[in-house]
């Protein structure tokens, strides 16, 4: 046997209820601890010889078991690192045959009715040389063939990995304009019962162009609907104004939202919050959700431009904070990239006789892999909100063998250098990566604005738990 020590990797923060909750750095194995939990621990912060080890043993046995399985006690020349390494460098190897993808998002219209002042797909479509290419084109909606092309071809993947399961997200600027695609696409495949696949739909829209038999159709094919929704009138109206006439939306969305909930069609809502809502932005989005039986609430950190500059990192997770513990207490959930790490930690575990780490969210950026986001012409991109072409749906194949494909997928947890360190290194893939292109011109940077929020919200709802 070999001088046992404390991980390196293990963090423990005091819980507001009293004790302490201590996890891997790397693997995470989240646990909540008490006094003498801590004082046993404390004893390997200098390696423990085999002989010291044993005398330990005879009293606490079943709970330095415990601590050796979890990677919280190891041997002194273990470097848990290699160990995460290894998971790498089998992800590079995997790839290749699309083993990660189960999802796609169907940029099914570039078309919109709003002019939001901080919409992503305008900022995207003026980045890198093929955006540019695309935007300029006068046919915005996807056709059914195109679709057809991309479903057939990521059924035949995800068989061809022993995979059973396929997301199809409905997206783009505001998807319902090509209504009439996506009522095609739900009634050619069901739910993929005469393919050997389950297919799960999901949809993103602003709300505004919900009927009756849109919200029916959505319901009968249980589609995951998101609606966009920046708080209530007074906070989403001074950022999101109709296309034609300029004119406040929120009354257009709420009649929608109103609508899918009356034929329980609608899962969450998502705020995006900037420099021009902060103030107005509040837990009274979580009162309005509740009120309609919605149990999700995505709130989103404005990405484009500068705002998040000119707001205090305290004052952001301070509010953040607040709405996500007003969700606890009102059964909504409040999440968002700033709460991914949070969940990661909280469902990822690499016990001693894991092979790998088991990631209890795959990949809280479903850009890294889960999924490819396919444009009405057909060329692929990780999602809509980034510029990295990285191939066509005509020669998927190629696509998975490309440098850019590869790239994209091994942006993971704890494979960026200026990560390392960092309380939430094995859990967190940072903000959105087109921000990341927008702002750095490289998805292996961080934004350390963002950083600082999100790791001050972490620790915040780890204390709270």
């Amino acid at each position: 046997m070999r001088p046992i020590r404390k991980s390196n990797y293990l963090r423990v923060l005091d819980r507001a209820k009293g004790g302490y909750v201590a996890y891997h750095k790397l693997f995470g194995n989240l646990s909540t601890l008490n006094d003498s939990s801590i004082r046993l621990l404390s004893a390997f912060d200098d390696s423990r010889t085999p002989a010291e080890y044993a005398l330990l043993y005879a009293h606490y046995g079943d709970y330095l078991n415990a601590f050796h399985d979890m990677y919280y006690l190891v041997e002194e020349d273990l470097d848990e690192r290699a160990l995460h390494e290894q998971d790498l460098q089998r992800r590079q190897t995997r790839l290749r045959s699309g083993s990660y993808i189960g999802g796609v998002q169907l940029s099914v219209s570039d078309a919109c009715n709003f002019a939001c002042k901080y919409c992503f797909c305008d900022f995207v479509d003026a980045r890198g040389d093929k955006r540019p290419e695309l935007s300029a084109q006068k046919n915005k909606l996807m056709s059914f063939e195109v679709a057809q092309r991309t479903i057939d071809t990521l059924i035949a993947t995800l068989s061809r990995n022993g995979r059973s399961s396929l997301v199809v997200k409905f997206f783009g600027r505001e998807p319902l304009v090509n209504w009439r695609l996506m009522k095609r696409v739900m009634e050619h495949y069901g739910h993929g019962e005469d393919r050997g696949i389950h297919i799960a739909y999901a949809l993103t829209t602003n709300g505004s162009l919900v009927r009756s038999d849109m919200a029916e159709i959505l319901a009968r094919y249980d589609v995951r609907t998101t609606v966009s929704v920046d708080g209530l009138a007074d906070s989403n109206d001074g950022i999101r104004v109709s296309k034609k006439k300029g004119e406040p939306t929120f009354n257009m969305i709420d009649r929608g939202i109103r609508l899918l909930a009356e034929h329980g069609a609608v899962h969450a809502l998502s705020g995006v919050v900037t420099d021009t809502n902060f103030d107005q932005f509040d837990s009274r989005i979580i009162d309005y959700a509740a009120s309609l039986g919605i149990r999700e609430v995505q709130v989103l950190l404005g990405m484009q431009g500068d705002f998040i500059r000119r707001i205090d990192p305290d004052t952001a997770a301070q509010k953040l904070f607040d709405i996500h513990q007003d969700g606890v207490k009102k059964g909504v959930a409040v999440t968002g990239y700033w709460n991914n790490a949070v969940v990661e930690v909280f469902s990822s575990r690499r016990l001693r006789r894991d092979r790998e780490r088991i990631h209890g969210v795959v990949e809280s950026c479903t850009a890294t892999g889960h999924q490819i986001s396919v444009e009405p012409s057909g060329d692929i991109f990780p999602c809509r909100a980034m510029s990295t072409h990285v191939g066509h749906i005509d020669d998927f194949d190629a696509m998975l063998k490309s440098a850019a494909y590869e790239h994209v997928v091994m942006r993971t947890y704890g494979n960026v250098s200026d990560c390392r360190g960092c309380p939430t290194e094995g859990f967190c893939q940072g903000e959105c990566l087109g921000n990341l292109e927008e702002k750095r011109g490289d998805i292996y940077a961080v934004d350390e604005e963002y950083c600082a929020i999100y790791r001050k919200i972490y620790d915040k709802i780890l204390a709270a738990a």
